[in-house]
């Protein structure tokens, strides 16, 4: 699978993981969030979180896609009871970290990036992550937030970005 993928199989061990990505970015002096790690949290015991609202919360594997903002204390404990009750709750964790008033969405495909006032960071970051192609969330004051290494390009401008850099890497 990962020879046909045009970012690596290193790409995917980086972003897949949350935690990881996070760490190996914040090595490279790159800002990310602070965030705080619930993990197999069940029952009525009482959370005991000091992080300022809202929030967002996360699962640190990208394909359980259960990720949102949430505003109350009550939002992230119904949150978490809901993943306790659908998996092992032994095995949960979640990522809860403060979520920022505007968050900015930009691609990057090879050297093109959407956001030019972000493109010495976007790209710094695909180098850190040897990502070619993906989507970088950033806060207004230049927090990753997030990296997926496999964007849904639906916009024309940036799908024909896509397919110049397939026929590129074909050519080599």
């Amino acid at each position: 699978m990962f020879k046909e993928s045009i970012n690596s199989f290193e790409t995917f061990l980086k972003t897949h993981d949350r935690v990881v990505m996070y760490g190996v970015l914040s090595r490279h002096d790159i800002k990310v969030p602070d965030i705080k790690l619930i993990v197999g949290y069940v029952g009525n015991g009482s959370l005991n979180i000091n992080i300022d609202y809202p929030a967002s919360i996360f699962s640190p594997l990208r394909e359980v896609e259960i990720d949102g903002v949430v505003t109350s204390l009550e939002g992230l404990k119904s949150i978490l009871e809901y993943r306790a009750f659908m998996r092992d709750p032994h095995k949960t964790t979640s990522i809860l970290l403060r979520w920022s008033d505007s968050i900015e969405k930009c691609f990057v495909i090879d050297d093109y990036v959407s956001l030019r006032k972000y493109e010495d960071l976007a790209l710094k970051i695909c180098e850190v992550l040897n990502c070619k192609v993906c989507e970088i969330y950033f806060t207004h004051d230049e927090y990753v937030i997030d990296v997926n290494p496999v964007p849904e390009l639906s916009n024309k401008d940036l799908i024909e970005k896509y397919v110049r850099l397939v026929k590129k890497i074909i050519k080599k």
